[in-house]
């Protein structure tokens, strides 16, 4: 096999995710041709935010992007089978679909690369683009990480993230909403104290409960003077942030 899937960033060990991420830049860099082939691209009739961005991705690659129903994959089928059938007219598959185990299955017999978009307790694509974006205004120094939501798709990639490059992260919530094993402080207006990074990520159904953790212009501005602040895809401003957060300084942008 000459590829590797995507499925979730805990399938990097050691040094291999930051090898990635450096090959990728690299690949940027110089890349000076685009690729010929297909991209199979299973999404849901709502995940409009994810199917642009990798339809957007494709195409400048080069690569069509042929969309189709996720449902699709819910038939009962061996998707181990429908993956072989796929590598008749298919490059690389994207599905995005809750259920983590449709994207591992589409892998199991390694016939085609696979990348899973997002599932309830996986969203590798997300953690990537953000540090490979971070590494061209940082080079590779990893600074402080503070992620601030309740345990999640994005709150596991991001502590296996840390886990397999070694860079600080703390997760900011109460503590039985945090991801078992993290780092993680209860008081926010500690944590962001010794933040490079700020990650704020959806609330979700424990909104009522995260009201103490708004972030807010106020919090931005006791964290570090260069401290940077992202905002994750399924943020409500006014919720998870206010609206001054969005206007300071630190906040990097929504196309980060």
């Amino acid at each position: 096999m000459s590829f590797r899937h995507l499925l979730c960033l805990n399938d990097f060990f050691g040094e291999e995710l930051e090898s990635f991420l450096i090959d990728v830049a690299q690949f940027e860099a110089e890349r000076s041709s685009t690729f010929n082939g297909v991209v199979a691209m299973f999404f849901p009739s709502t995940g409009v935010h994810n199917r642009q961005l990798f339809e957007q991705a494709a195409l400048k690659l080069g690569l069509q992007p042929k969309m189709l129903p996720v449902e699709a994959l819910e038939k009962g089928e061996y998707l181990k089978e429908v993956a072989r059938s796929l590598t008749e007219w298919a490059d690389v598959v994207v599905v995005e679909h809750p259920d983590s185990n449709i994207a591992y299955g589409l892998a199991e017999n390694d016939a085609i690369p696979v990348i899973n978009a997002m599932s309830d307790d996986g969203y590798p694509p997300e953690v990537l683009s953000v540090l490979n974006s971070l590494s061209e205004t940082q080079g590779w120094h990893w600074p402080r990480y503070l992620f601030v939501a309740p345990v999640g798709n994005l709150a596991v990639e991001w502590f296996c993230a840390s886990e397999s490059i070694g860079f600080k992260f703390t997760q900011s919530c109460p503590d039985d909403l945090r991801v078992a094993g993290a780092y993680w402080e209860t008081e926010i207006g500690d944590a962001i104290k010794r933040a490079d990074v700020v990650i704020v990520g959806p609330h979700g159904e424990h909104a009522k409960r995260l009201t103490d953790y708004q972030i807010t212009a106020r919090l931005l501005d006791m964290a570090p003077e260069d401290v940077q602040l992202i905002v994750c895809p399924g943020v409500v401003p006014g919720q998870e942030l206010s609206d001054a957060a969005l206007a300071h300084p630190s906040f990097v942008g929504h196309d980060f």
